[in-house]
């Protein structure tokens, strides 16, 4: 069972897709007193900016796919009749996303790379050309690289983006969602 306690002395939390009932979870998660980085799942994109944006004001790191982005800044602006090119375009993402997170904002855009934004500069990182097995869990892996190397390598954002898309590109040469993870020893030698 998820308590307060059991969350206390964490360096971090990764919060991703919860179904079922996830308001209550999430409210006690965004309570406790430590830095959350936040994938958010369907259920919680599809609840809308209204809905989650107490939530994003307290995520120290919020972590999107291109598709996912897009659909939560629709729920979140107007949007009059024109062209929605502007959409499409990761940079206007991130400054929208940015304006509702005070922390630091990362959208992936599959085999073009992924993008972030800190506050003070936008970053961007492009993917590596690997032999794609299976894509099963290169979005978590690609979540689990950044972590690592913000919280654990305590590396710059431009670093910590690599070491996502490092480690997502490692998994994608694999079969499923866990083969080819990088160990922290593994994941640092491929940043040399």
């Amino acid at each position: 069972m998820l308590t307060t306690q059991s969350l206390k002395g964490a360096a971090v939390v990764y919060l991703s897709s919860l179904s079922g009932d996830w308001l209550p979870v999430a409210k006690h998660v965004f309570a406790v007193p430590v830095p959350v980085v936040w994938n958010p799942g369907a259920e919680q994109i599809k609840a809308g900016y209204a809905t989650i944006a107490p939530f994003l004001k307290k995520t120290a790191l919020l972590i999107v796919n291109k598709d996912e982005a897009i659909e939560l800044v629709l729920t979140g602006i107007k949007v009059g009749r024109k062209n929605h090119s502007y959409l499409n375009k990761p940079a206007y993402l991130l400054n929208v996303l940015k304006e509702w997170c005070p922390g630091i904002v990362m959208v992936t855009d599959g085999h073009r790379g992924a993008y972030a934004h800190d506050g003070a500069k936008l970053y961007f990182e492009k993917a590596r050309k690997v032999t794609v097995h299976d894509t099963t869990g290169v979005g978590d892996a690609f979540a689990a690289g950044v972590v690592a190397g913000l919280y654990d390598l305590r590396l710059s954002v431009q670093q910590a983006l690599l070491c996502g898309i490092v480690n997502s590109a490692s998994v994608a040469t694999k079969v499923g969602a866990q083969e080819g993870l990088l160990n922290r020893s593994s994941l640092q030698s491929k940043l040399l």
